[in-house]
């Protein structure tokens, strides 16, 4: 018997039914109720629904960059966005947006661009779940856990193959809870040192670079941290924070915030509106952002 079974096999499959009904009930509730949020923006900004609509395919085309646009007024900001299938990290770096040709140069290079992006398409917590325990390896997702259930590397490896064959999974109990939150915080800490620069290892003459000179994109300076996803929303407190926290404490040679970051959620899933909103109405946005988006 695999660590990850129930401990009583007798009714499970119309257990897992009952979760199953229930958690499309619940998604329902959810979708309903950002679509709620979405109309009070809607009036904030003083839209009509025909505007809307006309906007909306625009959030296909990634507007979360126009969200980091606004966010940036009050300091430069990192999201970590932990999907299904991916985990994205974006960051904003106001201090970037009047530098000026001779600094930037002709081609501009990832670390001088105000607003990056960065998609890991191999580090999502269903569709790719097992490209996280192959970048990491098994035994450091155990490590990631906030408990200890006695699990062990063939644990991981069934656990996230079964991911992977029903993409609808919900967790059966904490100890799956508890993997599904290291799996997490594994693909956000790859996906954020593989965004971030670094400091070289070695000195390079030709290309007049030093040992411990800065390398790439430097985040040293990022003071708020904005966490998107299904994750964030269906944990609290220390662990859903430590998600992301555990990378900061631990910068290695990346060039990560040299101070603790105030970390963010958005707890109504909202963003993507706001991405599409922002376009027209930035300082609403912003506003609203403020007040209903960035929770501790």
């Amino acid at each position: 018997m695999s660590a990850l079974d129930p401990p009583v096999k007798m009714g499970r499959t119309a257990s897992l039914f009952t979760r199953r009904r229930a958690g499309q009930a619940s998604a329902q509730q959810g979708f309903d109720a950002r679509i709620d949020l979405l109309m009070d923006v809607l009036d904030a900004a003083h839209l009509t629904i025909p505007c809307a609509v006309d906007a909306l395919p625009a959030a296909a085309r990634g507007d979360t960059a126009r969200v980091l646009a606004a966010l940036a007024q009050i300091g430069v900001v990192r999201l970590v966005d932990i999907g299904g299938a991916t985990t994205d990290i974006h960051s904003a770096l106001p201090e970037l947006i009047d530098m000026n040709i001779e600094e930037r140069g002709l081609v501009v290079s990832n670390e001088k661009q105000f607003s990056y992006r960065t998609v890991e398409g191999n580090l999502g917590l269903r569709v790719s779940a097992t490209g996280i325990p192959e970048a990491v390896g098994d035994k450091a997702v155990l490590r990631a856990m906030d408990h200890d259930y006695g699990l062990t590397p063939e644990d991981v490896e069934n656990y996230v193959d079964l991911l992977e064959a029903h993409n609808d999974h919900i967790p059966a109990d904490e100890k799956e809870a508890c993997l599904d939150r290291a799996l997490a915080a594994c693909a956000a800490d790859v996906a954020i040192r593989r965004h971030a620069g670094y400091y070289a290892k070695e000195a390079d003459p030709v290309m007049g670079i030093m040992a411990g000179a800065p390398m790439g994109r430097d985040l040293r300076n990022v003071r708020q941290v904005l966490c998107v996803g299904g994750i964030f929303l269906h944990c609290h407190g220390e662990e859903r924070e430590n998600i992301v926290r555990r990378t900061f404490d631990n910068p290695g040679i990346s060039l990560l915030p040299l101070n603790d970051p105030d970390i963010w959620f958005d707890e109504d899933y909202i963003l993507y509106a706001m991405g599409v909103l922002a376009q027209h109405f930035p300082e609403e946005v912003l506003s609203y952002m403020k007040e209903h988006v960035i929770k501790k």
